[in-house]
């Protein structure tokens, strides 16, 4: 399941939380031109030619840095968008440019100010430089890493689960029910009888090789001692 699937099929998830999209690099330098992400032109990257100059990040920088989300975490109507728009440019069409208009009409997402934005090249690369500069980038660990409440989200988990579980109740109503919990252990209904004063209770056994006068819950226990005597 993608992230806008995610927000947009739980009922009411959407509203309760906020999507920051960071497109920035590893640290380590790992190309030929000595960067962490960026490729130089015709050097595959998973066997494609992709993102050289960093181009599709450096754009994404300028969509969600705009006055489309801003410096803050995008909400609600512009958060689904934003999160379709990902889904089908970086997933459905593995960043490709020419499936960029294709992507925002289908998500609804308006493109001008972030094409105006990356046609300026002084403004493209203040706000690339910025995301360069994030600390966040010391805990990429692969792309991409999904952080929820500055941690990683636990991969044992869906999306979907580990963003319920951390919401205070009242819980969005697309949220999964807690399975119920576990039933009570019956109580022990020797403890604290001997058998060396009285008869133990039903269900109970006298004495072991420790101390004959313990009750104790033996090995077997009756399914129904609601009518058993001593």
């Amino acid at each position: 399941m993608t992230l806008w699937q995610a927000l947009n099929s739980t009922e009411g998830l959407a509203d309760r939380v906020s999507l920051r999209f960071n497109p920035i690099a590893f640290t380590k330098k790992r190309f030929g031109n000595g960067t962490s992400i960026c490729p130089l032109p015709n050097e595959p990257v998973d066997g494609r030619i992709v993102d050289t100059d960093c181009d599709v990040d450096k754009f994404e920088t300028c969509l969600v840095r705009t006055e489309y989300c801003g410096t803050a975490s995008c909400r609600g109507r512009k958060e689904l968008a934003l999160a379709h728009f990902l889904g089908c440019f970086e997933g459905l069409y593995a960043a490709n440019f020419s499936a960029l208009d294709k992507c925002a009409e289908v998500s609804g997402i308006d493109l001008t100010a972030a094409k105006r934005c990356n046609s300026n090249s002084s403004e493209r690369e203040r706000l690339w430089q910025q995301q360069l500069a994030m600390k966040e980038r010391s805990t990429l660990q692969f792309f991409p890493t999904v952080l929820l409440d500055n941690e990683l989200s636990d991969s044992s988990k869906s999306f979907v689960q580990d963003v319920c579980d951390r919401l205070a109740a009242p819980k969005p109503k697309g949220c999964p029910k807690a399975p119920p919990a576990p039933p009570t252990p019956p109580a022990d209904p020797c403890s604290g009888h001997r058998c060396d004063q009285a008869a133990c209770p039903c269900g109970c056994e006298c004495g072991n090789d420790k101390d004959p006068g313990l009750c104790y819950v033996p090995a077997y226990v009756p399914t129904d001692t609601a009518n058993c005597s001593l």
